[in-house]
């Protein structure tokens, strides 16, 4: 047997005769309730893909670094609660030596933990295409940054800080991957790095914590994303589009709490297709120039400002006739309105 797929199977214990399937390749355990890998999992000498998405595995043992064909080890679930940062991913534990894996191409999440050498061993893995990482303190970041370096088939890099108010410290970044696509970074930041916007491949960016200031997203402007995505991110009291994200085809503004105005002029976003604007309490009004948004197909308000829905109910024609779907989401009532 070389493929096994036990996705959602109601099992708390990794089951031991899995460790006897010799030449598996494939092991899928996502979703079940298992909580522990056993040391025999080191037999499964020809193993490629791991898959823990969604299990209680907190730590991976010490035996993994023996699976040297690994390529995919996806090992984390999400926190979901009534307290802040109310959604984040919960990564695992690695063991010394996991820079062994040098076959690997994805590996997400591992909790960095205050442990720096775990994050200077990364720097072996130079076939990684994806690597996330959770629970980063300040101090650890040039440590990472300098293993990413070296990680030249990099296409998704998502690093989250270990507290919603430690600042990620990633300027130390001189050659960033140039392969680089998809970019998630969750936790506070002084500003932006300044190697982000060398990254002329990179297609989607999602910032969440990053508690930036006026005029600090003008930069990204120049860059060619397709999905832009700010939660929690920005604490400017408007947002100017002058010009540039000429590609941009998704736009996700959510609880920016400080944010009262967006302006758009004719030359911004001319190919923006979704707009979803989410629990921005001060945005009372819709965006200035959105009708110039042509193309945009879907508008989506969630529990925003009763005084923003009536303003396009009122003259609805005018503000959003030409967006086919326009609705509006109250979270409390679980509806959504047609507008």
């Amino acid at each position: 047997m070389r493929i096994l797929n036990l996705e959602g199977v109601p099992i708390e214990i990794f089951p031991d005769v899995l460790c006897s399937l010799l030449h598996l390749h494939y092991l899928s355990l996502r979703n079940t309730k298992i909580s522990e890998l056993p040391k025999t999992l080191k037999k499964l000498i020809c193993l490629q893909t791991l898959d823990l998405k969604g299990t209680y595995v907190a730590q991976l043992p010490p035996q993994i670094t023996e699976l040297r064909k690994l390529r995919h080890l996806l090992a984390y679930h999400y926190y979901t609660g009534r307290l802040p940062p109310y959604y984040y991913a919960l990564g695992v534990k690695a063991p010394r030596g996991i820079g062994g894996l040098m076959e690997l191409q994805k590996l997400t999440y591992i909790n960095a933990n205050g442990d720096a050498l775990i994050l200077k061993e990364l720097s072996r893995m130079t076939q990684l295409k994806r690597l996330g990482i959770v629970r980063l303190r300040k101090e650890e970041g040039e440590v990472l940054c300098s293993s990413v370096e070296m990680m030249k088939e990099l296409l998704s890099f998502s690093v989250a800080s270990v507290d919603i108010n430690v600042f990620l410290d990633l300027e130390s970044m001189m050659s960033p991957p140039e392969k680089l696509e998809r970019l998630y970074l969750r936790g506070p930041l002084r500003a932006l790095p300044g190697w982000v916007f060398t990254l002329t491949r990179l297609v989607r960016l999602r910032l969440r914590w990053s508690k930036l200031g006026e005029n600090s997203l003008d930069q990204l402007q120049g860059l060619h994303l397709i999905e832009l995505g700010l939660i929690q991110a920005y604490e400017g009291a408007e947002l100017n589009f002058n010009r540039g994200f000429t590609e941009l085809k998704m736009l996700d503004l959510d609880r920016l709490t400080n944010l009262a105005h967006i302006n758009i002029t004719e030359a911004a976003m001319p190919n923006l297709q979704k707009l979803y604007i989410r629990s921005c309490t001060e945005l009372l009004q819709v965006p200035e120039g959105i009708e110039q948004l042509t193309n945009l197909k879907e508008l989506h308000l969630f529990d925003m400002p009763d005084s923003l829905i009536s303003s396009i109910n009122s003259d609805r024609h005018r503000v959003v006739g030409h967006v086919p779907v326009v609705r509006c989401y109250n979270k409390h009532d679980r509806i959504h309105i047609d507008l």
